[in-house]
């Protein structure tokens, strides 16, 4: 959705839509995403359910799986006008990141990164293990795209995961954060390298 309230002058790198991560403090980020929205801002949470008891009864609630991020898309320049005039100004930031020379510039998911993302996110039923950047450095893997079953046309890249057994289908944002999710070989196709068939998916499958 394109952004209002922003003079319409000569593109330039500073007025290209894409999307941005924001850094919430205090649990903000649903009032946030709220705010955003409603200035016409496209914005993306990933969420999960969680049990909570209140007045000692536990009810499940959905909160957001990665605390203290908002993805939105949308030029800098507006942007940075929502941030100096939104109601929660204090509790956001736009995220940097430092590149080579130290020199910072604004932490952005490409649209393909974030589409494979949300998908991966928006399946109902899987169960998702979630990791920041610095709790999980991703070896070089090769990508994959999924084939079959609810993950079909998923690309990502096929890792094996610090304490848990198995390999895991990963879809990474980086810098940002990491989504997997178990996989059966059956549903992969190689994209970056040749892999032999499997001549026995069943045993295959049960090493995994």
């Amino acid at each position: 959705m394109t952004t209002t309230n922003c003079n319409q002058q000569e593109q330039t790198e500073n007025d290209i839509e894409k999307w941005y991560v924001l850094s919430v403090s205090y649990r903000k980020e649903m009032a946030i995403q709220d705010e955003l929205s409603a200035k016409g801002f496209e914005t993306y949470i990933p969420l999960r359910y969680e049990l909570r008891t209140r007045n000692g009864k536990k009810t499940r609630l959905q909160v957001p799986a990665i605390s203290g991020l908002v993805f939105v898309r949308g030029s800098i320049k507006c942007l940075i006008e929502f941030r100096e005039t939104c109601r929660l100004r204090d509790y956001v930031f736009l995220k940097k990141q430092v590149a080579k020379g130290k020199v910072s510039h604004y932490l952005f998911v490409r649209d393909r990164d974030m589409l494979n993302f949300k998908k991966v996110n928006e399946i109902n039923g899987s169960k998702l293990t979630y990791f920041l950047p610095d709790e999980l450095k991703l070896a070089k893997g090769s990508e994959v795209e999924l084939m079959d079953g609810p993950f079909k046309g998923i690309t990502g890249i096929v890792q094996q995961l610090p304490g848990k057994r198995g390999k895991y289908f990963v879809v990474s944002l980086p810098g940002v954060a990491i989504a997997a999710v178990k996989m059966e070989p059956k549903y992969v196709k190689p994209l970056t390298m040749k892999v032999e068939k499997s001549s026995n998916v069943e045993r295959d499958t049960k090493d995994l």
